[in-house]
């Protein structure tokens, strides 16, 4: 039996297929060539009777059933995309971060990429009496 659905849809459309598969052995093999047909087996039942030990060999047959049961369930939800989505976001920023130290601080070029990662400009200090947006460089 397999059974896969799809839950975001209607519960109508989850139907189990079924299958049947004979396990007798191959259907093309001559009878001199095959030993028996069908499914059988022998077993011994020992005992002891009498003080004397004795066996009992049975040679059973029939049909046997083996059923077997596949199954597949699917449900999108936001909650767990949405988790996932955040964690990444969240890994790229730490990544942001583990980069700007190794860079900054333990590579031999730090100096190098720190005049690339930061611009050192003049102190400027407004003048509380001047126009507003004119800046005075600080000597």
């Amino acid at each position: 039996v397999d059974w896969t659905c799809n839950l975001d849809v209607h519960i109508k459309h989850c139907k189990p297929e079924y299958s049947f598969h004979g396990l007798y052995g191959n259907a093309n093999e001559m009878d001199e060539v095959r030993t028996s047909m069908g499914y059988n087996f022998r077993y011994a039942k020992h005992y002891i009777e009498n003080g004397v030990s004795k066996r009992t060999l049975l040679k059973v047959f029939g049909i046997r059933f083996d059923i077997i049961v596949k199954s597949l369930a699917r449900k999108f939800d936001i909650i767990p995309t949405l988790t996932a989505i955040g964690s990444g976001v969240g890994i790229f920023g730490v990544a942001t971060v583990v980069c700007d130290l190794v860079l900054l601080y333990l590579l031999p070029k730090r100096e190098f990429y720190k005049n690339m990662k930061f611009k050192y400009t003049d102190t400027e200090v407004q003048n509380p009496d001047s126009e507003a947006g004119s800046m005075e460089t600080e000597r």
